[in-house]
């Protein structure tokens, strides 16, 4: 309802920024219920299901790891999720892994057939069904699979993956709505630490930055791996200093 400054109404704004002085200072918060008169007023029914979709880093040429995550505070029944990837990856729908808390599912991955919901030129929907099973309450990766990487996909930028549809019961059949945050997959070149599809000088100072233990947004922190073997350390300085070299000689 408002935030309080010794007493007095300070602002009504959820968030804000404030210079402390030299002076004792007791701000607190007031709040209300969210319904009014909630059944349990530690999980109100609008954040019982939420589907949230990760930022995961890759290369061309390579695999990564997807998943579709889950909040769920009360029992999942069956599941149908439609998501929208970019042009030019290439979901592998025979390698999967379910979480922990989902058992006795039969999961379907499959291309769906909608140019309607397409914007994008050359994006591509895919639904993912769960039949059968239930999915305890938690906070989990609820379906993980491989998603390719091909090396004709663009470099230099973070495409985003799209909450399409979701539609799901409870333990009871009862149809239930979930919130919902979409996702990217971002494709770099290796050694592209500052993510600005190059490879360059200024690469080495942000690895050597990673290496100090400071990382910024803009930092592909996966990219300064530059010689895969699993580490971050100067070795990898060595190996983008290579790759710069390469490509001064016109080689990929």
């Amino acid at each position: 309802k408002g935030w309080y400054l010794n007493g007095e109404l300070y602002t009504t704004l959820s968030s804000f920024s404030y210079t402390v002085g030299k002076e004792n200072l007791n701000f607190y918060a007031k709040f209300e219920f969210n319904p009014a008169f909630p059944n349990e007023p530690t999980m109100p029914a609008i954040s019982q299901y939420s589907y949230y979709l990760p930022t995961i880093n890759g290369k061309p040429g390579e695999s990564i790891k997807y998943s579709i995550n889950l909040v769920n505070t009360e029992v999942v029944k069956d599941l149908n999720i439609r998501l929208t990837f970019p042009a030019g990856v290439v979901i592998e729908p025979d390698n999967f892994a379910l979480s922990s808390k989902a058992a006795g599912y039969t999961v379907t991955i499959c291309e769906a057939v909608d140019t309607i919901s397409i914007i994008e030129e050359g994006a591509k929907l895919w639904d993912f069904t769960m039949i059968g099973g239930t999915t305890e309450p938690a906070t989990h990766a609820l379906l993980t699979f491989d998603v390719f990487l091909p090396d004709t996909i663009d470099t230099g930028h973070r495409h985003q993956v799209k909450v399409n549809q979701i539609s799901m019961t409870m333990a009871d059949g009862t149809p239930v709505t979930a919130r919902t945050r979409n996702g990217l997959i971002g494709v770099f070149k290796l050694g592209d630490v500052n993510g600005d599809d190059g490879v360059d000088v200024q690469d080495i100072l942000s690895a050597a930055t990673i290496i100090k233990g400071t990382e910024d947004e803009s930092f592909v922190p996966e990219m300064s791996d530059a010689n895969e073997d699993g580490t971050t350390d100067d070795q990898d300085i060595e190996s983008i200093i290579e790759i710069i070299k390469d490509n001064s000689n016109g080689e990929k």
